[in-house]
């Protein structure tokens, strides 16, 4: 397994082993990133500030975690809480133990040969990562959280990261770099962090996302065609992962929506963004999303302007819309601070359902466009078709909204996480290489 898993690193990162970043110069730290398709636009920032970064693809880890877990254990759905010790399982504890003995043995010789400075990861509940960071902590290698969780808006999100984090009972990182005020308080109220490694920095992503947004949209200004471009953020059919008929229904009828307005407007360009593990045939696909799926909502092969990307990038997405739609995604959130027209899914039927108390965006509906049913929101959509100007006091309260619980979206929030990436790593008092030696 190790053989395949170089070969991949050698082709994949050729660049960066021959000692190169992109502004080909000497890179102000070399970092391995774990699980790096949870963070990919993060890492990019780095590398393009300087850093050099080895991504680690969680399918590499999953390759190394199969190797010492057998598969049934693994796809037990409390495997995570067991591996943490809070559910008895001597085969999770044995498998556990086996493959940090390896790693413990392996990393220092991976680290050496990347010459890695600091190991990062964007979260503390995936499998695949937790005995890489239990074997990188017992080498005292310096390593960083960038917890990618941002969103705690109302008290039961908040509430649940708390009980989430605390469910685990222990942390790993040096730091745990977060984005909000709100986040960090969340992390500190579940008694796991120890005090003072937690800081609210701000998120890269979105950071770089204020700084690059009114280029954009310039650019989009001056070289604008005349189609009209909708997105729509996709969520699977569940709801704080339980599948109840109004949501369903819900979701059925926001795709069937889509459907009809690319037949009706085929001068529209119509694109769903789902994540990678929302597509049929993913390990985590709920209800796989392809055309497969939408011909069960009226799409036909004559139907050429709809489109589903999930590969593109959400914020170049977001730059070419003229009408955002999503429901439960940072997505909306990055539209609605964008100044495009935000249209959320909150259908009269959801609405009256007891569940649509747990809707952690409740607050921020009244910063956008909020559609009750299937025939208002093809309303709201075909109704911004000539493109509307969000007026500057609707704005100013969406900023608000989003540095409150989201991020700050200046350049400052960079060079801050740059500087704690190198104070953790402790470089240029005691060098990586020195320390495995």
């Amino acid at each position: 397994m190790l053989v395949p898993f170089f070969s991949y690193i050698a082709r994949k990162n050729r660049r960066r082993l021959l000692g190169k970043n992109r502004k080909n110069s000497p890179p102000i730290l070399t970092i391995v990133a774990l699980n790096s398709e949870l963070f990919r636009g993060d890492l990019e920032i780095l590398e393009e500030r300087g850093f050099k970064v080895f991504p680690i693809p969680v399918f590499w880890q999953w390759q190394l975690v199969h190797c010492f877990y057998a598969k049934e254990l693994t796809s037990t759905s409390d495997i995570v809480v067991r591996w943490f010790g809070r559910k008895a399982c001597e085969d999770t504890t044995a498998s556990a133990f086996a493959l940090q003995g390896f790693l413990s043995r392996f990393l220092p010789q991976l680290y050496r040969s990347f010459k890695c400075d600091l190991l990062i990861h964007a979260n503390f509940r995936h499998l695949p990562d937790l005995d890489w960071l239990a074997a990188n902590e017992k080498l005292a290698h310096p390593s960083v959280l960038l917890f990618r969780e941002l969103l705690a808006v109302d008290k039961r999100s908040f509430d649940g990261v708390v009980n989430r984090t605390r469910l685990n009972g222990k942390s790993f990182g040096s730091v745990a770099v977060v984005g909000n005020e709100r986040i960090k308080e969340a992390l500190e109220r579940s008694g796991v962090f120890p005090p003072g490694n937690v800081v609210a920095l701000g998120s890269l992503r979105m950071a770089k996302f204020g700084t690059t947004l009114q280029q954009k949209e310039n650019d989009r200004i001056q070289n604008r065609k005349k189609q009209f471009t909708v997105v729509m953020f996709y969520q699977p059919p569940r709801f704080k992962g339980r599948r109840m008929p109004s949501f369903v229904q819900q979701h059925d009828d926001t795709l069937k929506v889509f459907v009809e307005i690319a037949k009706r407007h085929p001068e529209y360009q119509i694109i769903i963004k789902p994540k990678i593990e929302h597509l049929s045939g993913t390990k985590n696909s709920v209800k796989g999303l392809d055309f497969q799926e939408l011909r069960r909502h009226g799409w036909d092969s004559s139907i050429t302007n709809l489109y589903i990307q999930s590969a593109v990038d959400a914020q170049t997405l977001i730059s070419r819309s003229d009408v955002v739609i999503g429901f439960l995604s940072t997505g909306v959130l990055e539209a609605a601070v964008a100044g495009k027209t935000v249209v959320v899914p909150f259908f009269e039927e959801f609405r009256l359902s007891p569940c649509s108390a747990d809707y952690p965006l409740l607050t921020f509906l009244p910063y956008v466009d909020v559609a009750t049913g299937k025939e208002h929101l093809k309303e709201l959509i075909e109704g911004n078709a000539s493109r509307k100007v969000i007026d500057s006091a609707l704005m100013a309260k969406r900023s608000e909204f989003f540095e409150r619980y989201v991020s700050p979206l200046d350049q400052g929030v960079c060079s801050a996480i740059e500087n704690c990436l190198i104070r953790v790593s402790g470089c240029g008092v005691t060098s990586s290489a020195a320390r495995l030696k």
